[in-house]
């Protein structure tokens, strides 16, 4: 093989070198510690490489951060076709979203370190991290309701609250599991709690569909009175 067919591949694995330092230190030592001269030690590759293919701490950072390593895409999370995820109910949507998204990050623990440091500092490199999540979030948010008629759903009842409840628990119990998993004596470190979780969470989107269904047909009677 040429060395011109090699380059290509070798740039992907010291890419993939470079950003997986990136991770070692964000899990060991928070979004402080990271620079372009502690990459160069942890990944053990020459400082020129780190500038020619990401320019600086910004945008190695951004490369990260919009790496499936840190945060799982919308499409990993529905895992399925979007145009068959737009055919199911808007609980079966949420339904769907939270299981997939309880299976992700369950199934990335230096995402959840990293998190755990950013509760307890705030930068430029933190942010960016923030950025991707809520990026990916609004993606989720707008797959999710595209094509719902919402003023089905009583007014009083606020389902944006209702998915953050939703996922902060999650991301709490994820970072619950990492260092003190017993929560309200229940061993969130074992799969059996979380599956738990997942249908505590479905009854109580039973719950909801359910009164926004007898909402819906009590406001349509009203109206034909």
């Amino acid at each position: 093989m040429s060395k011109q067919a090699q380059r290509p591949k070798n740039r992907a694995s010291t890419e993939a070198r470079i950003l997986k330092a990136v991770e070692k230190i964000l899990v060991d030592e928070g979004g402080k510690a990271v620079s372009i001269s502690r990459v160069v030690r942890e990944a053990g590759v020459a400082r020129t490489l780190v500038y020619r293919y990401f320019g600086s701490v910004e945008g190695l950072m951004t490369a990260y951060a919009e790496s499936e390593e840190f945060w799982p895409t919308i499409d990993e999370v529905i895992g399925m076709p979007r145009e068959e995820f737009k055919r199911h109910s808007l609980k079966e949507k949420i339904q769907i979203l939270m299981r997939g998204y309880t299976l992700a990050i369950s199934q990335r623990p230096h995402t959840l370190a990293i998190l755990s440091w950013s509760l307890m500092e705030s930068n430029p490199i933190t942010q960016l991290l923030e950025d991707r999540r809520l990026e990916v979030g609004q993606e989720g948010h707008e797959l999710l309701f595209e094509g719902e008629d919402l003023s089905k759903l009583d007014p009083k009842f606020d389902i944006d609250v209702v998915l953050v409840v939703l996922n902060s628990a999650l991301v709490y119990l994820g970072l619950r599991r990492m260092h003190q998993p017993d929560v309200a004596g229940i061993d969130f470190s074992t799969d059996e709690a979380w599956g738990r979780l997942s249908n505590a969470i479905n009854y109580v989107l039973d719950a909801v569909d359910q009164y926004s269904q007898t909402h819906s047909v009590g406001k349509a009677q009203r109206s034909l009175k």
